[in-house]
């Protein structure tokens, strides 16, 4: 069906763009910003986001452990700064995505899909932008692994010409598993990973 592939891209654009457009709306303002500037720069950083945990859901238990560490990462930097918005959402999302973990870890006995890869991608980002508001470096860190993957794969595609929304096999976890590392292996690899860059991104804070 070749209308879904455009459908699909159009929910991805008009969904990030209206979350933007609300968040500006219910205050939601970087201190240097307009509307013209906060708007646009939200919505890719949405968009990126959602995409780059949805790039995570090809591995048995990736994508949930990656999230959960990030959710832990910020529910410590909202602590420490007395977020009550942000703690609630961080320990929310921890708490969904450990739960999940228990039946999706290697040999996976159910999966995140697109639609649970997008919710956590969606949260997480809401959670970058907030904590964007104290410093940049520091949420950029605490997305950690799956942001820095995503933008990779999305340049790596679009250097050879193809669509970011046509999936390929060359992800990292992809090449490790190719390699003959276990799933295992390669799971706990890069949640340790993700842990160095959290726990960098909460020193950010301090």
């Amino acid at each position: 069906n070749q209308a879904k592939p455009i459908l699909k891209f159009a929910f991805l654009i008009l969904i990030p763009l209206l979350a933007a457009v609300i968040l500006w709306t219910t205050g939601w303002h970087f201190n240097f910003s307009s509307p013209l500037f906060f708007v646009p720069i939200v919505a890719l950083a949405i968009f990126v986001l959602m995409n780059s945990i949805n790039y995570q859901d090809g591995m048995d238990g990736l994508a949930g452990s990656l999230t959960a560490v990030s959710f832990g990462g910020f529910a410590v930097v909202s602590f420490l700064l007395g977020n009550a918005i942000g703690l609630i959402l961080s320990l929310a999302f921890l708490g969904a995505a450990l739960g999940f973990l228990v039946l999706n870890l290697p040999p996976a006995k159910i999966f995140m899909g697109d639609s649970g890869a997008y919710t956590l991608g969606f949260f997480l980002a809401l959670l970058v932008i907030l904590f964007s508001q104290v410093n940049i470096a520091g949420p950029l860190l605490l997305a950690g692994f799956p942001l820095a993957e995503g933008i990779w794969t999305n340049c790596r595609r679009l250097m050879r010409g193809r669509s970011i929304f046509y999936g390929d096999r060359n992800h990292v976890y992809d090449r490790m598993l190719q390699a003959g590392i276990s799933p295992w292996k390669t799971l706990v690899f890069l949640v340790m990973v993700q842990v160095a860059l959290v726990a960098i991104g909460i020193l950010m804070f301090l």
